[in-house]
């Protein structure tokens, strides 16, 4: 060990300290009522912990200071996916209204990791003023997206107190992810609420896909799940 590791103990748990105080204060002016502990793991630990601490949680939020290690960032993101039941909430920190959007956009598809990310979002949903759900390149067949694809989703959330409007929406051969943020803007949503990885993880990261479009960009706020 260092010499000095006494001292960069401290300063490091005085870094964690101020980093905690920054989330209460974020959390405290969302009006969500919260505890904040701190975590310590080494980096070969840092998914299992991600992890174990998720199981417990409604919504898995990733700050984005974290982009700035892009590997860590993605270890946090993969984990809380694929190894938690939370949905996961990205740009939430750099956009304020992330956590109590006035206007919400889903991007249905009947799979289970789209009934998932709505089911995380529910709450959210709920108090939404208006909810905006779209089905991008539907194939209009009982076997696939429905006779009226994304109605059942709809209803669905009507009974839950949900105000929705359902779009159906061609992509033009445009990569779906960018098709869903501009829709999201046109709707001027605060947050997508979006299943994650509905083809295999290895084919997303080794030609693309909605999932990695919205994990990259950083415009606005996207809730996830698998």
């Amino acid at each position: 060990m260092a010499d000095d590791w006494q001292k960069d103990f401290e300063e490091e748990n005085a870094a964690l300290g101020k980093a905690a105080n920054a989330v209460r204060d974020y959390l405290s002016a969302q009006e969500i009522e919260s505890s904040v502990s701190v975590i310590c793991a080494e980096r070969i630990a840092v998914a299992e912990a991600v992890a174990r601490w998720a199981m417990a949680c409604d919504l898995v939020l990733v700050s984005n200071d974290l982009r700035g290690n892009a590997s860590l960032f993605d270890v946090i993101v993969q984990a809380a996916l694929f190894r938690a039941p939370a949905g996961v909430l990205l740009n939430a920190t750099a956009l304020p209204a992330a956590l109590a959007p006035k206007r919400v956009l889903v991007a249905w598809r009947p799979t289970k990791a789209s009934a998932r990310a709505v089911h995380a979002a529910m709450p959210i949903l709920r108090s939404a003023a208006e909810v905006t759900l779209v089905v991008v390149d539907p194939v209009m067949t009982p076997m696939r997206d429905g006779e009226d694809p994304g109605s059942e989703a709809a209803r669905w959330l009507s009974h839950q107190g949900c105000k929705v409007t359902v779009q159906q929406a061609p992509s033009g051969g445009q990569d779906v992810g960018h098709v869903l943020m501009k829709r999201a803007r046109e709707a001027g949503a605060e947050l997508i609420v979006m299943g994650a990885y509905d083809h295999s993880r290895l084919r997303e990261i080794v030609f693309g896909g909605t999932t990695r479009t919205l994990v990259e960009q950083r415009d606005l706020a996207v809730l996830m799940a698998h």
